[in-house]
């Protein structure tokens, strides 16, 4: 699978995200989805990379980045979608010991680099710390992520 090529906005006016491109039928379903959440396909540009926190979580290694949705592929329940506010935390599994599904490693990210994501998309009124929606479960058997060209799921 090829990262799809999209163009981050030219201006602060353009931070919205594009309306749904392709047919949500091809999103496969995160196992017991809240009734808020929505599986996407999305392309991002990376604004801040934070890495692999040197603790796990209860869920395993996570990767995490700030970014923003710069193209909608796919929403299985655009209701749940906020296309107004583009900014997401990505939280990407790294294979451990406690889930072998995801990145094999941390992958560092860098400013301006552009991902396809697809997961679990947790809108920012339900995310924790108040902070933007996050995109999590970026791994099979519901999601992937391509970075340079390389899918990982």
């Amino acid at each position: 699978m090829e990262t799809v090529q999209a163009h981050a906005p030219e201006s602060a006016s353009e931070g919205a995200a594009q309306a749904p491109q392709s047919d949500a039928q091809e999103l496969p379903t995160v196992p017991n989805r809240p009734p808020y959440t929505t599986e996407i396909r999305v392309v991002v540009v990376i604004d801040a990379y934070d890495g692999v926190p040197q603790h796990e979580t209860r869920n395993g290694l996570h990767e995490y980045a700030e970014a923003r949705i710069v193209n909608v592929l796919a929403v299985a329940h655009p209701e749940n979608f906020d296309a107004n506010d583009p900014r997401i935390h990505l939280a990407m599994n790294v294979a451990s010991a406690e889930d072998s599904a995801g990145l094999p490693r941390e992958i560092p990210l860098q400013p301006g680099q552009q991902l396809e994501v697809q997961g679990e998309y947790i809108p920012a009124d339900h995310a924790h710390g108040g902070g933007p929606a996050v995109l999590h479960f970026t791994h099979s058997p519901a999601g992937y992520v391509t970075i340079n060209g390389q899918t990982y799921a």
